[in-house]
């Protein structure tokens, strides 16, 4: 009966130990999949620092400048100059992929609505020439953002937590 008993026992460890180890081995994949796909975001595919957030920064840089654009038509107090004012902070102070990303969407539609209110006014040839230019960097900066290979390495992620 002993014999049997200390079977038992032996018998639960060792499911309890192989369940323990396969859930610390799938949190430690998973915990190596989000790391490289967060290093893709931050340094890029190719580790050259060419990632979304060398993209971001950029944008950061862009909204910036259409705001001193804006400030030489419009007061600092203005709606849409402090709406980008405001993205442009939350973006920089953001801290994980996650929050970036609505920050990012935040300063696309801030960034819009300052560039419409500067298109209703009598820009100089060169302010609106500026105005558009900028405005063109902002949306190519974001139409890279969606092709970066940080998506298809969050995607990977994602699908394997997923089916964890």
């Amino acid at each position: 009966m002993k014999l049997l008993k200390n079977r038992k026992i032996a018998a639960l460890l060792m499911v309890l130990m192989i369940l323990g180890g396969s859930l610390y081995g799938g949190h430690r994949s998973l915990m190596k999949l989000r790391n490289e796909a967060e290093a893709v975001f931050y340094n890029g595919v190719e580790g050259d620092g060419l990632g979304i957030q060398n993209d971001l920064n950029e944008r950061i840089d862009l909204a910036y400048n259409l705001v001193t654009v804006a400030k030489r038509y419009l007061s600092q107090d203005d709606e849409a100059v402090q709406k980008l004012l405001t993205a442009r902070d939350t973006l920089s102070s953001a801290q994980d992929p996650k929050e970036k990303n609505a920050a990012n969407r935040q300063l696309t539609e801030a960034s819009i609505e300052l560039y419409e209110a500067l298109g209703g006014r009598s820009l100089t040839e060169k302010d609106e020439k500026y105005r558009q230019q900028i405005y063109q960097d902002l949306s190519s900066r974001n139409d890279t953002i969606s092709h970066d290979g940080y998506n298809q390495a969050a995607e990977d992620f994602n699908k394997t937590l997923r089916s964890f």
